[in-house]
């Protein structure tokens, strides 16, 4: 999860200027790449 969390603090910090909607959509954003990564590791273990 840390590497989700760094995501979105990097994310904050480039946009701090803009409105705290506009970092709610980036966090949704980099969570569901999170999550896709997440999944796509997982099916490289199970192919393993």
């Amino acid at each position: 999860m840390s590497k989700y969390y760094r995501l979105y603090e990097s994310c904050i910090v480039s946009n701090f200027f803009l409105m705290n909607e506009i970092h709610q959509n980036c966090e949704i954003l980099l969570y569901e790449k999170f999550r896709m990564v997440n999944q796509a590791e997982s099916y490289f273990f199970v192919g393993i």
